[in-house]
């Protein structure tokens, strides 16, 4: 009797011990992202010092996720971070904090502007610094998901989605 209960105290103890180990976070969870923030890692050095846009758009309520960078964020040792907003009219000025939780999906919602329709993009255009005119195409990559969660989100540039 003395030993059976002897070896159950010990297989509880390493049960114990077992699911602790299991529950520990070892570092493969995306749980760096900081709240509210977009953090793109992983980019060629060659864009270094160089202004990155990031934007979610259209929803198919007719809202835009994007970054704000105005204040002189550039790519720095390979890796991006802005603050994210949520434009309720995409073509407004209205600008409120990015707060949700949600995985988004490319293509995954339609808007319709002015009888044409447009999917869902997730998208990054990369420019120098003080670029002015229109953002051409070799300028834009693409992505197929972006998890969220209380308005935080990081995506490796190495999982872009090349055409």
């Amino acid at each position: 009797m003395k030993n059976t209960l002897k070896v159950l105290g010990i297989i509880a103890l390493l049960a114990v011990i077992g699911f602790s180990m299991v529950a520990c976070d070892n570092g493969s969870t995306s749980s760096n992202s900081q709240e509210g923030y977009i953090t793109i890692t992983d980019i060629p050095s060659e864009y270094n010092g160089m202004n990155l846009h990031f934007m979610i758009d259209p929803r198919s309520d007719g809202s835009m996720i994007e970054s704000v960078s105005e204040n002189g964020v550039v790519i720095t040792n390979n890796k991006f971070a802005a603050p994210l907003v949520r434009k309720p009219n995409r073509l407004g000025s209205v600008r409120e904090p990015y707060t949700g939780s949600e995985t988004i999906v490319a293509g995954s919602e339609k808007f319709f502007i002015q009888g044409y329709e447009y999917w869902l993009s997730i998208r990054v255009v990369i420019l120098p610094v003080g670029f002015t005119g229109s953002w051409p195409d070799s300028a834009y990559s693409y992505f197929k998901t972006v998890t969220f969660k209380k308005g935080g989100a990081t995506l490796s540039f190495k999982d872009r989605i090349t055409k």
